[in-house]
């Protein structure tokens, strides 16, 4: 290789960093507005009732809400895929994720169900906590933190070897 494609190699991976921040604000902008939007774009008839305004149940049509559950995780988890390829750069990891996004999917999903078809008037809390693993991107802060120190670790383990 020449120092040609030496300086070239260097100018791509500059602009790769030079869109890596404004790319993540735009994703993280994203996410807040998924937040700030879900009125809007998503059907949940207990969006108030857990805010604390449990006056009484409200009226329920379950398939429509289960699809608007099962949409909003899926645009969480797309953007939050995305994400993880902007700040690591590793399809590796982006499949890890998608991987266990999925598993988190496939129990929380029926889970939920389950619970909104069985539980007491008022014991909604458990309904509560799993409705909010799939209609909130929590999945990310974990995930972020765990890539970022399993690259690292990484990187540890070649530079011992590189004697």
């Amino acid at each position: 290789m020449d120092s040609m494609d030496k300086d070239l190699l260097k100018t791509d991976a500059g602009m790769k960093k030079m869109w890596k921040i404004p790319g993540l604000v735009v994703l993280l902008i994203l996410l807040v507005l998924v937040r700030m939007m879900e009125e809007t774009f998503f059907y949940d008839p207990f969006m108030y009732f857990f805010q604390g305004c449990r006056s009484e149940n409200p009226e329920v049509f379950p398939g429509y809400w289960y699809f608007n559950v099962a949409l909003r995780f899926l645009v969480n988890t797309v953007i939050s895929l995305v994400i993880i390829y902007v700040v690591f750069q590793n399809m590796a990891s982006v499949k890890f994720s998608a991987l266990l996004y999925l598993i988190l999917f496939v129990i929380l999903f029926p889970l939920f169900i389950y619970l909104m078809e069985h539980v007491q008037k008022d014991d909604y809390l458990a309904v509560f906590y799993v409705r909010r693993f799939l209609v909130q991107p929590v999945l990310i802060l974990l995930l972020l933190p765990a890539l970022y120190y399993q690259r690292l670790k990484e990187k540890r383990v070649r530079s011992k070897g590189d004697f």
